[in-house]
């Protein structure tokens, strides 16, 4: 008599394969969802970068600006004092962005505003989407416009997410 109280190979077999498959799938995923949180990791930095020079140039009573490089793949965030520059820090900007903007904006010394209109363009290969920074002159406040390149489904839309900043208006209270 055989003894029925165990699986046998087959069925052993056939859950491992399961479970295989369900692995797969969520590396598969896994490397998406990676890309896609590096581009937002970039985006917040960027944003938060820029409001800390503004707050500095507030608060330290000096010129700072950030420079674009294209060619380098990098933007620079800089103080000027005296005429002395310091770099304050330095982004890389992923593979997975297409960025294009000025080349330079500059924050006022005491003020934080802006004297010239610019703006700064990352196409997200990922999300497949558009954002926009677009600085407001007189005002160290700035326009983020998003759109979405994606066609299947619905159609490619463009919205303004927030005016100023993500956590309101930092400046106005400095």
């Amino acid at each position: 008599m055989w003894n029925k109280r165990g699986f046998t190979l087959l069925e052993t077999l056939i859950v491992m394969m399961i479970a295989s498959m369900m692995m797969l799938l969520a590396l598969f995923g896994w490397g998406r969802l990676q890309d896609d949180l590096e581009e937002q990791r970039f985006l917040a930095n960027f944003e938060r970068n820029i409001q800390h020079i503004q707050q500095v140039a507030i608060i330290q009573e000096v010129v700072t600006f950030f420079r674009f490089s294209k060619q380098d793949g990098e933007i620079t965030f800089y103080s000027r004092k005296n005429g002395y520059l310091t770099k304050i820090h330095e982004m890389k900007i992923p593979s997975a962005i297409e960025a294009a903007g000025s080349a330079e904006t500059q924050f006022l010394r005491g003020s934080g505003n802006i004297s010239k209109l610019t703006s700064y363009t990352f196409q997200l290969k990922n999300q497949q989407k558009k954002v926009t920074y677009q600085f407001q002159v007189g005002s160290g406040r700035f326009e983020i416009k998003t759109n979405s390149t994606k066609t299947a489904g619905l159609p490619a839309f463009g919205n303004i997410v927030c005016a100023g900043n993500r956590r309101g208006d930092l400046y106005d209270d400095v």
